[in-house]
């Protein structure tokens, strides 16, 4: 689940994990919360599990713009800096975000960044990539990251993802497909609605802090 502005949803929906954009977590008060470094900066601290940008092929304010050949000299450095920290990298849209000042789509972003890790480095990339979906036509979603899960057979995250189309049959065949083929799976809820990266009907949390139809299905799961 991506930073909540209520932390009791995340009781709500029984998450397992959930992460903030920044460096914000304080392990003592905050289980299950992971840290992140969106432009891919070296942190401040090694921890067992860092996310490495948002969506570094999507424009501001959704994403952190970075070219994959940016990306990999940027990943190399934490490495060194944080050699037993696991790194989820890119975090990428499944989105093509190459006609609106971004890098293509997830599955291109992923593509370039194994390739030139191997080609810089004399070695293949050894870690995880996270990736998001949201999607208003079923089925879209289970396309893109059937596309993405093949580029690499390593661990990889799904830490953002959501059916928008209000049909809850799409939500459950998408929650399923992602249970199925990823390591972990973090459902993105909206309650922050003047947000400029708000989604239309992405909240599953109703106002009054009771679930939809898909925020049921997605806690008993």
């Amino acid at each position: 689940m991506a930073d909540p502005s209520h932390p009791e949803d995340l009781v709500t929906l029984g998450v397992s994990f959930w992460y903030t954009w920044g460096e914000n977590c304080i392990p003592t008060s905050a289980p299950g919360c992971i840290n992140m470094v969106r432009s891919m900066q070296l942190p401040v601290a090694c921890y067992d599990v860092l996310l490495v940008g948002n969506e570094p092929n999507a424009k501001e304010p959704w994403g952190a713009p970075i070219t994959p050949t940016d990306a990999v000299r940027k990943v190399r450095a934490i490495q060194l800096q944080c050699p037993t920290t696991k790194l989820i990298v890119g975090n990428v849209s499944a989105d093509d975000w190459s006609n609106y000042g971004g890098w293509g789509s997830g599955a291109n972003w992923i593509r370039k960044f194994l390739r030139e890790y191997k080609r810089l480095y004399r070695h293949n990339y050894i870690g995880g990539f996270g990736v998001h979906c949201y999607e208003t036509q079923a089925g879209w979603c289970i396309t893109q990251l059937k596309a993405m899960r093949g580029l690499y057979s390593g661990e990889m995250w799904l830490t953002e993802y959501n059916d928008l189309s209000g049909n809850l049959a799409a939500f459950q065949s998408l929650t399923d497909y992602a249970l199925a083929n990823f390591t972990r799976v973090a459902l993105y809820t909206n309650r922050q609605p003047v947000a400029p990266w708000a989604l239309n009907g992405a909240s599953v949390v109703r106002d009054d802090g009771t679930l939809d139809d898909r925020g049921v299905y997605y806690s008993q799961r």
